[in-house]
C-alpha cells in the first residue's frame, strides 16, 4: 500500500523527483528522507563502482604499455650495441679517426721513402768498399757461367770469391743457384788454401805481412755498412706491417661511413615507434591518476 503512495517522475536527463503522500506529516517526512537516502546511496555506489572499474582498466592498460615500452627500449639498446660505430651520432668521431689514420700513413710513407733512399746509398757504399784494388796486382777473375775463380794464387782466388759472393748477396736471394755454386767454390778454395799452408814450409826468416791500416779500415767500414743495411731492411719490413695495419683501420672506418645511411633509416623507424609508445604511456598514466582521484572522491562522498 505504501508503494502506491510513492511517485517517481523524471524531470530531464538524469534528474528525477520522488514524492510520497501520506496522512501523518512526520511519517511522510521520515519516509521521504529515507527514500532520498536510498536513491543517493545507490547512485553513489554505482558511481564508485564505475570509477573503480575505470581505474582497474586503466591500470591494466598502463601495465601493458609499460611492458611494451620496456621491450622497445631493449630493442633500441640492442640495436645501438650491435651497430656501435655505424650510428649517425658517431659520424664526426669516425671522420676524425680516418683523418688521423691518413696523416699517420702519410708520415709513415715519407719515412719509408727516406729509408729506401738511404738503403740505395748504403748499397752503393758497400759496392765501392767491396771493390778490389787492381793497381799492381794480378786480380783473379770469376767466370760468369760456372762461378769458378781463375787466375792468381789460391789465397787471391779465395779472397776474390768471397768478394764476389758479397756482391751476389746484395742482388740475389740466398737460395739462388749462383750463390750456391759460389759458396761451394769458396769451400773448395778454403780446403786448397789449408792444404797449401800445410805443404809450404815456413823459413826461419819468413815474416807475416800485417794487414795495412787502409785495408783494416775498409773491412771495418764494409762491416758497418752491412749492419746498417740489415737494420734498414728490418725497419722497412716493420713499417710495411704498420702501414698495412693503418690501411686496414682506414678501410674499416670507411665501411662504417658507408653503412650509416641504412642505420640512420632503421634507427629513425625504431625511435619513432618508441616515441609513440612513450606518449601513449604518459597519457595512460595521467588518466590513471585522474581515475584514482575520481574513485577516492566518490568514496569520500559516500562517507
Amino acid at each position: 500500500q505504501m508503494r502506491r503512495d510513492i511517485d517517481v517522475q523524471v524531470i530531464k536527463g538524469d534528474a528525477f523527483k520522488v514524492t510520497y503522500t501520506g496522512e501523518e506529516p512526520r511519517t511522510v517526512m521520515q519516509v521521504t528522507q529515507q527514500l532520498a537516502s536510498l536513491f543517493i546511496n545507490e547512485n553513489s555506489r554505482d558511481r564508485e563502482n564505475l570509477a573503480e572499474g575505470s581505474y582497474q582498466f586503466l591500470d591494466a592498460q598502463l601495465d601493458n604499455a609499460r611492458n611494451r615500452l620496456i621491450e622497445h627500449e631493449k630493442k633500441l639498446e640492442e640495436y645501438r650495441r650491435r651497430y656501435a660505430g655505424q650510428l649517425p651520432t658517431q659520424l664526426q668521431s669516425n671522420l676524425q679517426v680516418i683523418q688521423n689514420t691518413q696523416m699517420q700513413l702519410q708520415a709513415l710513407n715519407e719515412s719509408m721513402a727516406r729509408d729506401r733512399d738511404r738503403r740505395l746509398m748504403v748499397e752503393r757504399a758497400i759496392a765501392d768498399a767491396a771493390a778490389p784494388d787492381s793497381v799492381g796486382v794480378a786480380v783473379p777473375v770469376v767466370a760468369a757461367t760456372s762461378g769458378d775463380v781463375v787466375g792468381g794464387t789460391v789465397s787471391q782466388q779465395l779472397e776474390a770469391a768471397r768478394q764476389a759472393l758479397i756482391q751476389m748477396e746484395l742482388r740475389l736471394k740466398p737460395e739462388h743457384p749462383d750463390i750456391v755454386r759460389m759458396k761451394r767454390s769458396i769451400s773448395g778454395l778454403e780446403q786448397k788454401a789449408a792444404v797449401e799452408a800445410v805443404q809450404t814450409p815456413r823459413s826461419a826468416n819468413s815474416i807475416v805481412q800485417p794487414v795495412s791500416p787502409t785495408e783494416l779500415a775498409r773491412q771495418n767500414r764494409l762491416k758497418e755498412l752491412k749492419t746498417e743495411l740489415s737494420s734498414l731492411d728490418s725497419q722497412l719490413a716493420r713499417k710495411e706491417d704498420e702501414g698495412k695495419q693503418l690501411r686496414n683501420i682506414t678501410a674499416g672506418y670507411q665501411a662504417r661511413l658507408e653503412a650509416m645511411p641504412a642505420r640512420e633509416s632503421e634507427l629513425t623507424e625504431l625511435t619513432r615507434d618508441y616515441d609513440t609508445l612513450q606518449r601513449g604511456y604518459s597519457s595512460l598514466l595521467t588518466k590513471k591518476e585522474d581515475s584514482k582521484i575520481a574513485a577516492d572522491l566518490e568514496r569520500n562522498q559516500i562517507g
